[in-house]
């Protein structure tokens, strides 16, 4: 069952930790059994030997996955197809791995006849065999993510009013303000739990994840951050790319922190979002122009570390 918010431990927000952990329990499973391919190991050299494949295929699928849902026709429609493609690709990559790795601990010897090409032959079994496996298993490990999340199901929420947008900046140019909202398209939005609401506070790519913040409480999405950042601006939020992977939507800004040794923007509630030294520029800019239109005279909003 799903922990409400605030979680016990910081990991039930994090995609990558939940993966490890399943990643550790399937080790665990593996070693105590003792399957095919592992058997006559024992326990401790079985952890190390299934350690070690599925640590590596982790975590290769992992950033196989960031990057196909980051790019391309990954970013939009349905994420299970790049999944499984990267499960496949893991699978390409442990194969020789594995081989080397059955050499080492003495589970299985190449044939060493006087055939041409053997060792090419064991690696096109290997990856016959592994790669159907890794295929199917890292949708699965992903699929215990998303299913241990809080249910989204429910009444729906009300939707939230649309901030007031301001004057077009055009220093704000990873959230541009649209001339008319577009409501009617679906987005990640509605695919949150209905007791979160809708008001965003910021954002946290975590590869193919998205861990939203609304004033609410927290909830981990199978979503890729870009088209994330897309939807909010067609809906009018107004806010902007701080970090490479973080989001924020200024009303819930507090200030800016660049005299710190990592530049951060700090929310109402004190926590502090990463900023980017190549973003802090246009971030700074942005909020000074923000902080001037609202009141001319006033200096209280200009970042720490600079003159007021």
């Amino acid at each position: 069952m799903a922990l409400p918010w605030p979680p016990a431990a910081r990991w039930q927000t994090s995609a990558g930790a939940q993966i490890g952990v399943i990643a550790a329990v399937l080790v665990l499973a593996l070693a105590w059994m003792q399957p095919e391919g592992g058997a006559g190991l024992g326990f401790l050299p079985g952890l190390l030997f299934h350690g070690l494949h599925i640590g590596l295929a982790s975590a290769v699928a992992w950033w196989c996955s960031g990057a196909l849902l980051r790019t391309g026709p990954g970013r939009r429609g349905s994420p299970w197809p790049w999944l499984v493609l990267a499960g496949a690709v893991a699978g390409i990559v442990l194969a020789p791995v594995s081989l080397a790795l059955e050499q080492v601990f003495g589970v299985a010897e190449l044939d060493a006849g006087p055939v041409p090409g053997s060792l090419i032959g064991a690696l096109v079994l290997e990856w016959q065999q592994v790669v159907p496996i890794t295929a199917l298993l890292w949708p699965a490990m992903n699929l215990l993510v998303v299913w241990r999340q809080p249910p989204a199901g429910g009444p729906a929420a009300p939707p939230a009013p649309a901030p007031d947008p301001g004057p077009p900046n055009p220093a704000c140019a990873g959230s541009p303000v649209p001339a008319a909202l577009d409501t009617a398209r679906p987005s990640f939005l509605d695919r949150l739990p209905a007791a979160l609401g809708r008001d965003v506070v910021w954002l946290q790519a975590q590869e193919h994840y998205l861990l939203v913040t609304t004033t609410m409480g927290r909830h981990l999405l199978l979503q890729a951050f870009g088209p994330a950042m897309d939807d909010l601006a067609r809906l009018g939020v107004d806010g902007m790319q701080t970090h490479r992977s973080a989001w924020v939507a200024w009303g819930h800004v507090q200030r800016l922190d660049t005299r710190a040794r990592s530049p951060a923007v700090v929310l109402l509630d004190g926590t502090r979002v990463p900023l980017g030294r190549r973003r802090l520029p246009q971030v700074a800019a942005a909020w000074a122009e923000r902080a001037a239109s609202a009141d001319p005279a006033a200096t209280m909003g200009a970042p720490e570390g600079e003159p007021t």
